[in-house]
């Protein structure tokens, strides 16, 4: 396997990232917040508005995405301090390669230029993802109980966040 690159996508990206986040959905369902069927029929100028209103990072081997992760500012001028890490998803072929963690490095080189914090939550039960996380800084503050319900199934999530005055010294 050749060495990934890492980017920030743009709008030709945006069918690439619709196939991917597809993929994810099906074959990881309890680790998103969407489904599958909410995202199915969204067009890919819906996708470029995605990477236009997000700041979205993607990790690309011989031209193909294999891994995406972005972060959004939150809306409400009280929290614009905080990015909200999301859509986080590495290929099935790329995991335990550190794709997640050089993803999530650049991904915060960015960030630290736009917001104070990030702030994330991710399934307990999801091991490698909350290693990358804690191994990066990130600092639990709590669980939400059944965060999400698929299938019948309940979701815990953690909730992380990570101050990025201190990351950026690190």
């Amino acid at each position: 396997m050749s060495e990934p690159v890492i980017r920030r996508l743009v709008a030709d990206d945006a069918l690439q990232l619709r196939k991917l986040r597809l993929f994810a959905l099906k074959e990881s369902p309890l680790a998103f917040t969407e489904s599958y069927e909410e995202l199915a029929d969204l067009s890919p100028s819906d996708y470029i508005r995605r990477i236009e209103n997000t700041f979205n990072f993607g990790a690309f081997t011989q031209g193909e995405l294999v891994a995406s992760m972005a972060y959004f500012i939150r809306p409400h001028f009280k929290q614009r301090h905080q990015g909200v890490l999301v859509g986080v998803y590495v290929m099935p072929q790329w995991r335990g390669k550190s794709l997640s963690r050089l993803l999530l490095d650049a991904l915060l080189a960015d960030a630290i230029t736009h917001v104070e914090m990030m702030v994330l939550q991710v399934a307990i039960e999801n091991f490698a993802a909350r290693h990358t996380y804690l191994s990066a800084g990130f600092q639990s503050y709590g669980v939400e109980p059944r965060a999400l319900k698929v299938d019948g199934r309940y979701v815990d999530e953690e909730m992380m966040w990570l101050d990025l005055s201190r990351h950026a010294s690190m």
